[in-house]
C-alpha cells in the first residue's frame, strides 16, 4: 500500500512539472530547459547555476550541444546590459542537477 501511494505522489509531481510549459523551450528541433527558469525553480541565484555550468561545460557537451545564449535588457536602474544563459537537453539538465543535489555525477558520465 506504502508502494502505491509513493508511486501515485510521484506521478502527480512528474505530471504537475510535465504539465508546466513556462520551462520548456523549443530550441531548433529539441526541447530545452532554460537556466534561468531552472534557477528559479530550484530557489538559487541564476549566476550561480550559470558558473556551475560553464565549470562544468566540458562534460555537458558531451550529452550534446551546450547553446549559450545572450538577452540584452534595458533596465532604468542598470541601463543597457546583456544577460547570459544556456539552454540545456534533458541529459545536460539531469547532469545539472546531479551536482546542484551533489550527488555522484561521474557514474553518468
Amino acid at each position: 500500500m506504502k508502494m502505491q501511494s509513493m508511486a501515485i505522489r510521484r506521478e502527480r509531481l512528474f505530471c504537475a512539472q510535465s504539465e508546466d510549459p513556462s520551462i520548456l523551450i523549443q530550441h531548433r528541433t529539441e526541447p530545452r530547459i532554460d537556466s534561468r527558469l531552472f534557477a528559479k525553480r530550484l530557489s538559487i541565484k541564476h549566476k550561480h547555476l550559470y558558473e556551475l555550468i560553464r565549470k562544468n561545460s566540458k562534460n555537458l557537451r558531451e550529452f550534446g550541444i551546450l547553446p549559450f545564449q545572450t538577452e540584452r535588457l534595458n533596465t532604468v536602474q542598470l541601463g543597457a546590459h546583456e544577460h547570459q544563459y544556456v539552454l540545456l537537453n534533458e541529459n545536460q539538465f539531469d547532469f545539472m542537477c546531479r551536482i546542484v543535489r551533489g550527488r555522484d555525477y561521474q557514474k553518468i558520465t
